[in-house]
């Protein structure tokens, strides 16, 4: 496979689990019932703990995207496994929320909680999150052998600076140069 397919794989891995990841931070993740007075009541709610803890690991890993085409080398290793590691956190976050919805539901309970249950959403936040952490995983092994944004993009601080005297300034106007920016 080409560096730029590679890397292509890697981008899309990430964009598609950290859209899963946010997608499911936004729905309902538990259901739970309560009784009061032999009434019994149903609810679902979003804002626990884990969907809030997934949103922001799902954030950031959309910002590894910009670390994994801008970073070169090293760099780039150090980006996929921070990118494994975010993936792998929101597993591990996600399942802990299949598994233990009542604590959770508890806390967000008017009333004494009766039995509680977990929507599909975090199974799909468990999805996400290991897509993600594939492409961190990928990015690790690959992604030091990959080529890099030309220099071109470095910013103002280029070898071809003029110097700071007028007449090397008048120079590089001549040259067409802007010697301001």
């Amino acid at each position: 496979m080409s560096q730029r397919r590679e890397i292509s794989v890697a981008v899309a891995l990430t964009v598609l689990g950290s859209s899963l990841l946010l997608l499911a931070a936004g729905r309902s993740w538990v259901r739970f019932g309560s009784s009061v007075d032999d009434i019994a009541r149903t609810t679902t709610y979003a804002k626990g703990e884990s969907a809030a803890l997934v949103r922001a690991l799902g954030l950031a890993s959309l910002a590894g995207i910009v670390g994994t085409a801008g970073a070169r080398g090293r760099g780039r290793a150090l980006v996929g496994l921070v990118l494994a590691v975010v993936g792998s956190a929101a597993v591990v976050v996600s399942v802990r929320a299949v598994l233990a919805p009542v604590p959770q539901a508890d806390r967000r309970a008017a009333f004494p909680v009766a039995g509680a249950g977990t929507t599909p959403w975090p199974w799909v936040a468990v999805g996400g999150g290991a897509v993600v952490a594939a492409a961190g995983l990928l990015v690790v092994a690959r992604g030091s052998r990959w080529s890099a944004m030309s220099k071109r993009y470095a910013g103002a601080a280029s070898a071809n600076a003029p110097e700071a005297t007028d007449a090397g300034l008048w120079e590089a106007l001549s040259r067409g140069e802007d010697p301001t920016s």
